[in-house]
């Protein structure tokens, strides 16, 4: 980062020991606090408490964050991780994705291993989707099963062994459909 920028310091948490989840909640929070949708952070503490007899799998991630500036040098853009590609042809930008479907649960043994919780059935495929904040974790579990029509909105991410799309905004169909004045 730059010396000459004033950072912030920003929060965020997982009660099920899982950094990616408390790193996502820090650079939403840091994106709100900043009052932008793309920012330049840097991890500066990570912290946490597990097992006891009930058991706890707190984890807590502090970021130093600031409005992303860039470099001035090149293409340079910086992907959801944080780290920056040259958007030259070389590199991956990371672009937001907007689908629509019906949510369930994944179930059972899960050879991806990346945390996804729930598939969206999409008219072309299916999208395997992990929430990026509580609220869209408790969304998804409500309609989940429900054949409630939902659009969500995220990042795809190439995971340990598939891709999933990291979601930080979920809704019914019809009240995305209202917002953008589009009639069904």
């Amino acid at each position: 980062m730059e010396e000459n920028t004033t950072t912030k310091q920003f929060e965020g948490k997982s009660n099920q020991g899982d950094i990616y989840e408390a790193l996502d909640n820090a650079i939403e929070a840091a994106k709100q606090g900043l009052r932008t949708t793309l920012v330049e952070w840097t991890l500066s503490k990570v912290s946490g408490v597990y097992g006891g007899f009930v058991p706890a799998r707190d984890l807590t991630v502090f970021i130093e964050a600031r409005s992303y500036q860039g470099s001035g040098e090149g293409n340079e853009q910086p992907t959801v991780k944080g780290e920056t590609t040259d958007q030259g042809g070389g590199g991956q930008v990371q672009v937001p994705v907007f689908l629509s479907g019906l949510v369930s649960k994944i179930t059972g043994v899960d050879i991806c291993m990346d945390g996804a919780t729930h598939r969206l059935e999409t008219i072309l495929e299916t999208a395997r989707l992990k929430a990026g904040n509580d609220e869209v974790q408790k969304f998804l579990d409500e309609v989940s099963g429900s054949r409630q029509r939902v659009s969500i909105a995220g990042y795809p991410v190439w995971g340990p062994e598939c891709v999933y799309i990291r979601v930080y905004h979920a809704a019914p169909l019809e009240e995305t459909a209202a917002r953008l004045g589009i009639k069904f």
